[in-house]
C-alpha cells in the first residue's frame, strides 16, 4: 500500500510540475482569439471596428490586448473640409499567460 501512495504522490508532483511550465496562451495570436471571444458576447460585432487589435506581453505573465482606434483626420465632403473627431478609448483585455483567466476586460468611453 506504501508503494501506491508513493507512486501517486510522484505522479501528481510530476504534472503538477509540468502543468505549471505550460503556457496556455503562449503567443500575441492565441492573445487576440481569447479576446475577441470575450468582447464578442459583451459589445457585439462593433469590436471589428475596433481592428486591427494588438497584443503585447507584460512581464511574460500577463497579455495586454487592445483595439485601435481609428484616426482623427480632415476629410471632405460635397466641398466641405470637415474634421473628424474619434473620441473614447478602445477595446482592452487582460489574460494571464500561464492558465489563460481573464483578470479584467474593459472599454473607457
Amino acid at each position: 500500500m506504501i508503494k501506491v501512495i508513493t507512486i501517486l504522490i510522484i505522479l501528481e508532483t510530476s504534472y503538477s510540475t509540468a502543468y505549471s511550465q505550460h503556457a496556455y496562451v503562449p503567443d500575441t495570436s492565441t492573445a487576440i482569439k481569447i479576446a475577441e471571444a470575450i468582447w464578442l458576447p459583451i459589445y457585439g460585432q462593433d469590436i471589428y471596428n475596433e481592428r486591427p487589435f494588438h497584443a503585447t506581453l507584460v512581464g511574460d505573465s500577463v497579455w495586454i490586448v487592445q483595439g485601435s482606434k481609428p484616426h482623427s483626420g480632415w476629410d471632405t465632403v460635397n466641398g466641405h473640409i470637415i474634421l473628424t473627431v474619434v473620441e473614447g478609448g478602445v477595446l482592452n483585455a487582460e489574460i494571464r499567460k500561464k492558465d489563460s483567466k481573464v483578470i479584467r476586460v474593459f472599454h473607457p468611453k
